[in-house]
């Protein structure tokens, strides 16, 4: 998307108001049966990535791609839009 330096403020302001989160995330890792403990000890997440996961934290697509891979799942499956 391409913003001019004028709209930029705005634009910055607008994105504040949309966020991602991960409730189902804990969801599919109780499905699967899946502990944070696992994460941390036997898939080398640390355990800073998992406060930053709780706490709907911005989060790098390839840590995404890493849990879909651990949880066998989608996208969808880990992350949520919601819109203010």
């Amino acid at each position: 998307m391409q913003v001019k330096n004028g709209e930029r403020k705005n634009f910055l302001q607008q994105e504040k108001t949309r966020m991602i989160v991960y409730d189902r995330l804990w969801k599919t890792m109780e499905e699967k049966g899946i502990t944070k403990y696992y994460l941390i000890a036997k898939c080398g997440i640390s355990p800073s990535l998992i406060t930053r996961l709780k706490r709907n934290q911005s989060v790098r697509m390839d840590t995404i791609n890493i849990l879909c891979n651990i949880l066998d799942c989608q996208i969808e499956d880990i992350a949520e839009h919601i819109k203010d």
